[in-house]
């Protein structure tokens, strides 16, 4: 009995990632040639913690930001290469002042429909900023047609909240107040969100 030989395209898509953790707003993803599915994960910027009161055996630690929401949406992109998604990577929250002064809120991320396959926008909170008795509030999603999940908080005089876990990443935390004694400290400015694009 004769065999067969198979023969194969030398150009076979061998999968890519784009992860974009700067913020920016109104960018363009452009889909690979010879990619066959799209996952998009999408968190939101996260909160900065407050500053710190009072000083040396009596100084108080400011409270941890929340950190941003996450959504995640699979699709076909079969026949879509050079088009595009358009997304928005939030930004940080600011640290907040010595002496107590509460830290800013993120901003928010977001993907949506480009020229390329129509998705529902996803859209990630950011995470609150921490103040000097509570903990920043958590990030809200919506949009993901796979997954949608609100960050966590900030815990009050301690902890900023935990990064939500993708599948193919992990989300920034909310900003951790100065914990180092003596006199009082400024609080610690918060992460930019995260998009991820995993092409198989």
């Amino acid at each position: 009995m004769t065999g067969i030989l198979a023969t194969f395209p030398g150009n076979v898509f061998a999968g890519a990632q784009h992860t974009y953790n700067t913020a920016q707003s109104g960018s363009t993803e452009t889909i690979p040639g010879g990619a066959i599915t799209c996952v998009i994960e999408c968190w939101g910027g996260t909160g900065g913690s407050a500053g710190g009161l009072g000083s040396g055996c009596t100084a108080i630690s400011g409270s941890g930001g929340g950190s941003g929401g996450y959504s995640r949406t699979s699709i076909g992109v079969v026949g879509q290469s050079g088009k595009t998604f358009t997304f928005t990577v939030g930004a940080g929250g600011a640290a907040g002042a010595n002496n107590g002064g509460s830290g800013g809120a993120g901003t928010g991320s977001s993907v949506s429909t480009g020229t390329g396959p129509a998705i529902t926008t996803m859209t990630d909170g950011p995470g609150g900023g921490g103040t000097s008795a509570v903990g920043g509030t958590a990030g809200t999603a919506t949009g993901g047609a796979a997954a949608n999940s609100s960050g966590n908080a900030g815990i009050p005089q301690n902890a900023g909240g935990a990064g939500i876990v993708g599948i193919n990443g992990t989300g920034p935390a909310g900003a951790n107040p100065n914990f180092v004694g003596g006199a009082n400290k400024t609080g610690v400015a918060g992460s930019p969100g995260l998009i991820i694009f995993t092409y198989t």
